[in-house]
């Protein structure tokens, strides 16, 4: 059974400068958003209905509650920080870069337009960098598990392995990722999804470049060298 929890995504502004509340997870410098799970006879239909929830990657149902200058949280273990140098904080449950991009996203969302031009500016500016830093850590994702797959299917074609040392050299270098940002009127359901999400992704990966070779299936009629997947139950190889 998921345990639901509430994030709360608190800002200020000051003096031309933008903060954000973050609570302090112990003495090694990591922060966290500050949250509290719900209890059986809380009530909480007001809250997830007029904010945003998702699903955590740790299995948590989260409802994100966000705020500018409406602050009434314990201080407790917690710190006002300039949110101009919050992609230098070091964060708690952040492996993905999924906080930066909601604490980017929310701010951008509450912020007024009027008066506040650079600091939008700025937020917006980080909010590049994050989804550039998402589209780069999902390319890499799908390298390594490259190297752990042992037979290769795809659609139309079958495939052979690519080269693993290739494969590393790549996690290394970047060489051949390039970045796919959605088209503002959505013409696939992927541009869809990036849209709504506000992220961007990759260009599909060419296996050849790293030592795959393709190989036509006379099953198919077309044939395909992108986008590779694998059946975990039917496609291993008998050691």
């Amino acid at each position: 059974m998921k345990n639901i929890r509430i994030d709360y995504y608190r800002y200020r502004l000051r003096k031309g400068r933008a903060d954000i509340l973050l609570q302090r997870t112990d003495t090694s410098g990591e922060f966290c958003i500050p949250y509290r799970y719900v209890g059986a006879n809380d009530r909480i239909a007001w809250t997830i209905k007029h904010h945003s929830v998702e699903d955590d990657s740790n299995g948590d149902l989260v409802i994100n509650d966000s705020t500018l200058n409406d602050c009434h949280l314990k201080k407790d273990s917690k710190e006002w920080l300039p949110l101009n140098s919050i992609l230098a904080v070091k964060l708690q449950r952040n492996e993905s870069f999924h906080v930066y991009h909601n604490i980017l996203c929310f701010f951008l969302l509450l912020c007024p337009i009027e008066g506040e031009s650079g600091l939008r500016r700025r937020a917006s500016e980080m909010l590049e960098t994050v989804k550039i830093n998402i589209a780069r850590k999902q390319y890499i994702d799908e390298l390594k598990n490259a190297l752990e797959r042992k037979r290769w299917v795809i659609p139309d074609a079958s495939m052979t392995p690519p080269d693993p040392e290739l494969i590393k050299k790549e996690i290394k270098t970047l060489e051949h990722f390039r970045l796919y940002k959605p088209n503002e009127i959505p013409m696939n359901l992927r541009d869809g999804t990036l849209l709504e999400n506000d992220e961007y992704s990759y260009e599909p990966i060419d296996w050849e470049e790293f030592g795959a070779e393709i190989k036509p299936n006379p099953i198919f009629s077309r044939m395909s060298k992108y986008n590779p997947f694998i059946d975990e139950t039917d496609n291993t190889e008998t050691e």
